[in-house]
């Protein structure tokens, strides 16, 4: 399965994305790098990973969030 996070970027400047599992260990970066201003969405095959709850966090611009997710297989 797909999974796909959509996000904006306010500014130009260094942009990353990251999923972690509950213990905190990455398990996908999705963005590492400069980007423009704009919209983006990122996706990855969910597949390989085990059902049960994730988190993503967005860092870009001074800017950082912090959201949960289910994967369900």
């Amino acid at each position: 399965s797909w999974a796909s996070i959509s996000y904006q970027v306010p500014r130009a400047g260094d942009v990353r994305l990251v999923v972690y599992d509950l213990l905190g260990r990455e398990v996908v970066r999705l963005a590492d790098g400069q980007k423009p201003a704009g919209f983006y969405r990122a996706t990855f095959n969910a597949a390989q990973f085990s059902s049960g709850a994730y988190f993503y966090r967005l860092t870009a611009a001074g800017y950082a969030a912090q959201k949960s997710m289910l994967h369900l297989k």
